[in-house]
Parts: structure tokens; sequence; C-alpha cells
């Protein structure tokens, strides 16, 4: 599924598309009905939300889902750009149901209370203790590190799936396909959503820079397939590689 990232929360402050698998959704679908669910009716019954200070009531958003009209508890009425709301503004959102209050936050503490960025700094530190716990040595994980390995996959996805429609084709169509659409750098820019490829070379995909230059020396052949990949890889110093007994384990 195709969403968009609002321009207020994005580091660039540009309006950007990202993609969600299925799977993934499945799993937030899950979540609402279940956790989530639970915790909401938890703080309504407490009074937490009518107590919330400075909260922002949406009583409707257009069918684009661009505009809203929000009240405050002062009675003020406002018309508000949505892609205007900060990640700070959007934890002040409620909609009012039947049964009352609710966040219009996807992510909820415990406590039925809208989840900020930092806290899911203490939920990676608490895995990071159980993985320790688990005698599992030199595997921990923040949040930014999962941007990280979200590049270095899609952009061995991207590689393979290159080499394989290209292989056979002769070079000056690969080369006039690269120039229309871009490269395997320019994908992972696009699902970054940096506005410089340089920063997606010398940052988040800086292991793979010499790539081709080590393909060619290391296995003379320009074709990229797994094995090699994954050769080439384990013996960065910056990419850490689960091996198949670790494979079991998830963060």
């Amino acid at each position: 599924m195709t969403l968009r990232l609002a321009a207020a929360c994005a580091k660039t402050n540009q309006s950007r598309p990202y993609w969600i698998e299925t799977k993934a959704l499945n799993a937030v679908t899950l979540y609402r009905e279940t956790e989530r669910a639970h915790a909401v009716r938890i703080a309504q019954s407490a009074g937490r939300y009518e107590k919330a200070p400075e909260k922002l009531i949406i009583d409707s958003v257009d069918k684009r889902g661009i505009f809203a009209i929000l009240h405050e508890d002062s009675g003020i009425i406002n018309n508000i750009n949505m892609g205007n709301l900060s990640p700070s503004d959007r934890l002040r959102l409620y909609v009012r149901g039947a049964d009352g209050l609710s966040p219009a936050a996807l992510w909820l503490n415990e406590d039925g209370m809208p989840r900020s960025k930092t806290t899911w700094y203490k939920s990676f530190n608490r895995a990071n203790a159980r993985v320790r716990k688990a005698g599992i040595e030199n595997l921990s994980c923040n949040p930014h590190m999962l941007r990280h390995s979200f590049a270095l996959r899609w952009y061995s996805v991207a590689r393979l799936v290159w080499e394989r429609k290209w292989a056979p084709e002769p070079a000056s169509r690969a080369k006039d396909f690269r120039e229309q659409f871009g490269d395997a750098w320019s994908f992972v820019q696009t699902m970054l959503g940096h506005s410089n490829v340089e920063t997606t070379k010398q940052i988040y995909l800086q292991p793979f820079n010499a790539l081709n230059v080590r393909l060619l020396l290391d296995y003379g052949r320009l074709s990229l397939d797994p094995d090699v990949l994954l050769e080439i890889l384990d013996h960065d110093p910056r990419v850490r590689l689960l091996s198949h007994a670790e494979r079991g384990y998830e963060l």
C-alpha cells in the first residue's frame, strides 16, 4: 500500500510517499483491534482523554485526507492542512465516538495515551536487554539502525533484480533504461526520501560503494547473486549478518 509522509513529519520538510507490505498492515490491524482497543477502553474508563490538556478534536476530514476541521477545548474552530501538523501536534489529536474521546494516534502506551517518538528508544533498550539475557552476544539495535538495514536490504534486492532483468539485454538498452529511470542507488534514494543520492551512497550504503570493483577483481564477473552478496557483506565490519542459529531470534 502506498501512503504519504506529511511534510511537517519529514526531515527535509517535503512530503513524500512510502510503502507498507500487506503483512505489516495486517499486523497493524490486529494491534488496533486487540491491544490498542483494550488500552483505549481502560483510558476512557479512567477519564484520561477528557483530562488531556490542549486537545485538538477532529470534527471532519475532507475526502482527500488533507484538510481537517478541528476545535480546541476553548471552542476555537480551525480549518487545518493535515500536512502541516508536526509529530507533537498529532499527539494532541482526538476523535469523538459513541464511547467518548479516543486518540487519533495509532501507537499508544499501555495507559492508552499517545506514544511519543522518544518512548520507542525505551522499547528498544528493553528489547536489547532481553537479547543479552538470552545469551546472544554482539547484537543490539536502535531505531535508526532499522533505516540502515532497510537501505542495505533494498539495495541488495534492486541489484539482484537489475542483474537478472538486464543481463540478457544489450548494454545500450540497459544504459538507456538507467538514464530514464535511475539505478539501484536511485531506487533506495526514493525509498528513504533523500533529496541527494550522495547521502544514500556515502552514509546509508557505504558498504556497497566499491561493490562493482570488488566483484570484478574477486570474482571476475559483473553479475550479482545472493551468495556473492552475502560473502562480500560478511567481511565488512559495519555489517553484521545473523548466523543460522541466531536467525530463530527476532527483536
